[in-house]
C-alpha cells in the first residue's frame, strides 16, 4: 500500500465504508512506512476486528478514501447503519498549526462512483 498510496495520502484521510459511514484518521509516514496513531483503534473497534482483518482503501479524492472491509476468515462485513450515519472526526487543533482544507466532491456520489467501478 505503501508504494501504491502512500505519496499520495493526506495526513487526516477521512475513510467512509458502504454505508457512508466515516472515520477519520491522522496518517504518519516514517522511513517509507505508513502509520495510523489515532483512528484507526476506533475503526478497528466499529468493525470488530481486534482478532484481525483486512480493511482496503480505494481513493475516491485526495483526503477521502472509501474501505471495504473484511474479518479475519476473508469475509466482507455487514457495515452498521446507524441513523445519524456515524461520523467520527479527530480534534485537528491538537495536530496541526494551519487550518488547510480540501474540498471533495459530496460524500454520496463518489461513494457511489467507486461502487460502481
Amino acid at each position: 500500500m505503501v508504494k501504491t498510496i502512500g505519496p499520495e495520502l493526506r495526513r487526516f484521510p477521512t475513510l467512509n465504508d458502504l454505508a457512508y459511514n466515516e472515520v477519520e484518521v491522522l496518517i504518519e509516514k516514517k522511513n517509507g512506512q505508513v502509520y495510523f496513531p489515532y483512528g484507526w483503534q476506533e475503526l478497528s473497534n466499529i468493525y470488530d476486528l481486534k482478532y484481525g482483518g483486512e480493511v482496503t482503501l480505494i481513493n475516491a479524492c485526495p483526503s477521502r478514501y472509501v474501505i471495504k472491509v473484511k474479518d479475519r476468515y476473508g469475509e466482507e462485513i455487514k457495515y452498521p447503519v446507524e441513523e445519524p450515519l456515524l461520523s467520527l472526526k479527530l480534534n485537528r487543533d491538537l495536530f496541526q498549526k494551519n487550518g488547510l482544507k480540501i474540498s471533495c466532491p459530496s460524500k454520496k456520489k463518489w461513494i457511489e462512483d467507486i461502487v460502481d467501478r
